[in-house]
């Protein structure tokens, strides 16, 4: 038995009070912190030196034969990593600025088919931009940070990965029964994310005393319940981790950008994901208590018959869909959020080279547009111009709109909006006024 098993037998097996849900918990942890301590490997190499980035060899040679090693130190440009001679390996730069390793594997991950179409054949770090990113000989994806370089030297530390991105399972439609604690019947009211599985809640469950109630969610695989009260009606989180984010990102966020996002992720928030009528809803991307990630979106609630209704789909670390398909008020929120952004760079730009001052109009973009007659064409249609006669050096940028989605207000749900700092955000019906925009239930 190796260590990381012993240590596993060690937590699990405790002679003491804790649970077993809570045991296991620990060894997740453990587990974690074992596979990221031991998934990095370290070389010191010199110019002329072959390296195997591969973990069945990672051992840096001076006599390599053509083919067996993916990478070698060059000393052109002062020192960079360059392309063995035979190679079959794949080389790419990463132009992120010091990033960290999750945000590096990230970009990498996002980048696949660049980094499998790249024909570079050495990259150049510098101390600002240390990564690269490299396809094996062997198929496997190696991010590799190089430090303490010159010309004749460096050491480098690299992860290897498989190189198969994230994916999105099947979207799964669930309605629980919300939590009665009157009935005397065993109520299909939790759900487990990780198996997919309805949870039914016995009676005598709900009439527990708090620390056992959640010890007996935990021996029960329990993710979330559904739930109505004074404060709001849906779901309630056990042991979740999860974020509030806007109802574009369904349809929008990449495999790849939500593992990264949620992956060191780990507060529970202590509030409900709530459903909120007459309003696009709320994205909650989460992660369950034995780290697997996904996101879900409540999407009804009938107070008559108790029932809170969901859709969800788990992450999938192989395989899966990286666009799987969206119903068509997602991808019409993510093309207005996409789109505003864009106008907001457009913008930026033109205000750039005409002394600060945004547009008068609309139309005074068109020639920025250029041959992007479409995008500009949705602007017309959709876009409520407010930037005329402001510019880039008026305060409080960060909190003044400068266009909004106009077609969204005539919905009566709200609308995206971009303000003169680039960033976009979804104002509700009740706070548009706030910001100058009519809302059409008022």
């Amino acid at each position: 038995m190796n260590a990381p098993d012993d240590l596993k037998d060690v937590i699990l097996n405790a002679d003491c009070s804790a649970p077993e849900a809570l045991r296991q918990r620990l060894w997740n942890s453990v587990a974690d912190t074992l596979h990221l301590s031991h998934s990095a490997f370290v070389a010191d190499i010199q110019a002329g030196m072959a390296l195997d980035l591969d973990p069945k060899a990672a051992v840096p040679l001076r006599d390599a034969q053509p083919g067996d090693f993916d990478v070698i130190w060059d000393t052109e440009s002062g020192g960079s990593l360059k392309v063995a001679p035979g190679s079959s390996a794949r080389l790419w730069a990463m132009t992120l600025i010091k990033p960290p390793w999750d945000d590096a594997i990230g970009w990498a991950y996002a980048h696949l088919d660049e980094i499998r179409a790249s024909t570079a054949v050495s990259v150049a770090p510098t101390g600002e931009t240390p990564f690269a990113a490299v396809l094996t000989g062997e198929g496997n994806l190696a991010i590799v940070q190089i430090h303490r370089f010159d010309e004749n030297h460096a050491i480098l530390r690299w992860r290897v990965e498989r190189a198969v991105g994230p994916g999105y399972g099947p979207v799964q439609i669930v309605t629980l029964q919300a939590i009665d604690e009157r009935s005397a019947a065993a109520q299909p009211a939790a759900i487990d994310f990780d198996t997919g599985k309805v949870v039914e809640i016995p009676p005598h469950a709900l009439q527990l005393p708090t620390e056992q109630w959640l010890e007996w969610l935990e021996q029960n695989s329990v993710d979330a319940i559904a739930r109505m009260s004074d404060e709001g009606d849906g779901l309630v989180g056990v042991g979740l981790v999860f974020q509030p984010w806007m109802a574009s990102c369904w349809a929008s966020t990449d495999p790849a950008d939500l593992r990264q996002s949620l992956a060191k992720a780990s507060h529970q928030p202590r509030r409900p994901l709530l459903y909120h009528e007459d309003s696009y809803q709320t994205v909650f991307p989460f992660k369950t208590r034995d780290g697997v990630i996904g996101m879900l979106q409540l999407l009804a609630v009938d107070k008559a018959k108790r029932t809170v209704q969901f859709r969800y789909r788990m992450l999938l670390e192989e395989g899966g869909e990286t666009k799987p398909e969206n119903d068509v008020e997602s991808q019409r929120l993510a093309e207005s959020v996409h789109r505003l952004m864009e106008f907001g760079s457009l913008a930026s730009s033109y205000a750039h080279h005409h002394e600060a001052k945004y547009p008068a109009s609309l139309e005074e973009l068109r020639a920025s547009a250029g041959k992007h007659h479409q995008d500009y064409q949705w602007l017309v249609e959709n876009v409520e111009y407010l930037g005329a006669g402001k510019t880039m050096r008026d305060p409080e940028a960060h909190s003044t709109v400068l266009a909004y989605d106009k077609a969204l207000v005539k919905a009566g749900k709200g609308t995206h909006v971009v303000f003169r700092d680039g960033h976009a955000a979804f104002i509700e019906p009740k706070r548009l006024s706030q910001y100058g925009i009519p809302n059409k239930t008022a």
